[in-house]
């Protein structure tokens, strides 16, 4: 075989091997994508959709159903007797898990030779801990730990998680009924244990009763599964929240509140009914653990659209000077680098940026310039806010906002001075956009540069042979043939900003908020933001609703961006066509 097809063979299994792997870098990318977009589908679409409700099965016979929007809690009680409010999902998580404790660590014999005591605490008045080495620190109440007795003749102990109460068994069959307030201990010797303790190691000799314990409770919560209702513990009380209107200093809003208690309750079913489409235009309720995400939606789309209208022409215009106007000199050469460096900034520092510069820089600066006022204060907590007209020894008088004359005797003035209104000055809409503006400024950079590059040089020539000016020619020639480039940084950049979260912390972002807001100086809601707070800082008591919400709201926020991209690029796909017809 001559050399030449050896040489052409072998670089022809080199280019096959490297293009088998481009093929499975490429097959495992869309794999993996389409694994993450259907479990979101999987895990979030049923709240796009449905809502839950409730049906409650009362110990006297009766059912109960709720409707959509409404929810219920529970007052659960733990195994120490401390009422804790809880969801449906945690109250019957709770109640399992009571179960398979008081099953598995419930009762247990007593070892001969083991000394029962029984403790109770005493209110009993104590120095105080906080001032143990002052001799004349006064004296405080105390709940004090005291051994009251000792049963020395034990043969089994048995713990009731519903009166939460211990009860033993002699060794000549008399049974010991104790109260809540009584606690056991076990001793053995100069070991002192407790009861699951206790427990534990007779578990540990006996490993056939220990394997029974487990099997009883596994069946339990495999029982409870398969009949698909979650029991409960009857004394619990339950209660039904609904959204109330609240309305006060003309707005109004819906607080949910508990409107009535229900019949003790053995168990309940989750049923999910048909909303349509309420995740989508309702507003969050229940410490955002239940509702829709309106004003999430409306925040990500309000703040992703003023930075577009931002970024786009600075980014523009850069791009234009780089690749129009500049030389390639060492001016030229520390931009390219400092837009390469900013790409590589991390997303919480530009937030810092933000608040430093745009909110407290830039936003205070106007509040100083146009919203600064003179404040007389009196002892009584009064604030007069106006424009002071004359401060003697006797009184000052100041004009009020509405043109009105007020004299205040100097002995009732607590304070004078100026004061600024936070007007401009605050977190918001604005600023957010304007920092997630610089944020994405390297992006549509490079890609603007990008599709002035890809414009044929001989279009620039032929221009500037028929007279147009430079200025004219990248307005009416250069500009037009790179926009579907240009957009293509438009939809990198807004893919970028929705699913920031770091920046927005610090610029205008909140956890909840209960109206829209009407101009670019409030705060918003974001759902990128509700996506975290849904995932790291949702209620300990409500966990399971938060999860699949949060699923919900990622999946929502997908389809926004997807819709605002895909805008984008049938733009681009319009001008693309139109330019080559």
């Amino acid at each position: 075989m001559p050399v030449s097809d050896e040489i052409r063979e072998r670089k022809a299994r080199q280019g096959m091997f490297f293009i088998s792997l481009g093929v499975g870098a490429t097959s495992v990318v869309v794999l993996m994508l389409l694994f993450i977009v259907g479990y979101m589908v999987y895990r979030g679409s049923a709240r796009l959709f449905f809502s839950p409700t409730y049906v409650l099965y009362h110990a006297d016979g009766s059912v109960s159903t709720t409707r959509i929007n409404e929810s219920i809690e529970f007052d659960a009680v733990d195994e120490l007797g401390r009422s804790e409010v809880q969801s449906p999902l945690q109250a019957a998580k709770q109640f399992r898990s009571l179960k398979v404790h008081e099953m598995t660590y419930g009762s247990a014999p007593i070892p001969d030779g083991t000394v029962v005591e029984v403790w109770k605490d005493d209110l009993e008045e104590v120095v105080d801990p906080w001032e143990a080495d002052n001799p004349d620190a006064p004296k405080i109440k105390k709940l004090v730990p005291k051994k009251k007795e000792e049963i020395k003749n034990a043969a089994s102990m048995a713990y009731d998680l519903e009166k939460g109460a211990y009860s033993v068994v002699l060794k000549d069959g008399t049974r010991r009924e104790f109260d809540k307030a009584a606690t056991l201990h076990f001793r053995q010797g100069a070991e002192l244990l407790n009861r699951k303790t206790l427990v534990t190691r007779y578990l540990q000799n006996n490993p056939d009763e220990d394997a029974r314990r487990r099997a009883a409770a596994a069946e339990l919560i495999a029982s409870s599964a398969r009949e698909n209702a979650h029991a409960v513990d009857p004394r619990w009380k339950v209660w039904l929240k609904a959204p109330v209107e609240k309305t006060s200093g003309g707005v109004t809003w819906l607080l949910e509140e508990r409107t009535r208690e229900f019949s003790a309750v053995t168990a309940f079913t989750i049923v999910d009914r048909w909303n349509w489409f309420q995740f989508f235009w309702d507003f969050p309720r229940s410490g955002n653990t239940e509702g829709g995400v309106l004003p999430c939606i409306y925040g990500t789309v309000m703040m992703t659209l003023i930075m577009t209208v931002l970024v786009a022409p600075f980014g523009v215009a850069t791009a234009v000077y780089l690749m129009e106007y500049a030389h390639d000199n060492w001016f030229t050469r520390l931009i390219r680098i400092a837009v390469a460096n900013l790409a590589g900034v991390p997303s919480i520092v530009f937030g810092l940026f933000g608040l430093g510069f745009f909110v407290m820089a830039v936003g205070g600066g106007i509040d100083r310039m146009l919203y600064t006022a003179e404040m007389v204060e009196t002892r009584d907590g009064v604030r007069f806010t106006g424009r002071i007209l004359e401060k003697t020894a006797d009184h000052i008088s100041i004009q009020l906002k509405d043109g009105s004359e007020k004299k205040v005797p100097m002995a009732e003035v607590k304070a004078s001075g100026q004061v600024v209104d936070k007007v401009f000055g605050t977190p918001c809409i604005l600023w957010a956009a304007l920092t997630m503006a610089l944020l994405t400024l390297p992006v549509m950079i490079v890609a603007s540069e990008e599709a002035l590059r890809t414009v044929p040089r001989e279009l620039r020539e032929g221009a500037l042979a028929l007279g147009a000016t430079k200025f004219a020619t990248i307005t009416t020639v250069v500009i037009p043939s790179a926009l579907p480039g240009i957009l293509t940084g438009v939809i990198l950049a807004v893919a970028r900003a929705s699913g920031e979260v770091a920046p927005l912390l610090l610029t205008g972002v909140v956890a909840h908020k209960d109206q829209l807001p009407t101009n670019v100086l409030e705060k918003f809601m974001n759902l990128a933001y509700h996506i975290y707070d849904l995932s790291v800082k949702s209620q300990p008591n409500k966990i399971e609703e938060a999860q699949a919400l949060a699923f919900s709201a990622a999946l929502v926020l997908v389809l926004v961006v997807l819709a605002m991209n895909l805008l984008a690029i049938l733009l681009r796909a319009r001008l693309g066509s139109g330019r080559r017809g």
